[in-house]
């Protein structure tokens, strides 16, 4: 695996264009798309919260690391979440 990189935008990877689509639900092709930019070292921040919930509904460690660190999660400026 790649370091792990913050990219702005997915308009200057066109091979991951279609994870622009990942807002509407995942997919098998969304999925094996967006862990191979993940093993590329990808994460785009117009997808973040999409990826976050990936890995947190798929990876149990760090579902596990989570619940044994924190009790409690409170938003602040909750209006400004977005759907994710």
């Amino acid at each position: 695996m790649n370091d792990i990189e913050i990219r702005t935008t997915l308009r200057a990877y066109p091979e991951y264009e279609e994870l622009n689509t990942i807002k509407g639900g995942l997919n098998l092709r969304l999925e094996k798309l967006l862990l191979q930019s993940l093993n590329a070292g990808h994460i785009f921040l117009d997808i973040c919260g999409e990826t976050a919930f990936y890995v947190l509904e798929h990876v149990k460690e760090c579902k596990e690391y989570l619940k044994e660190k924190y009790t409690h999660v409170f938003i602040d400026e909750y209006q400004d979440c977005g759907d994710i």
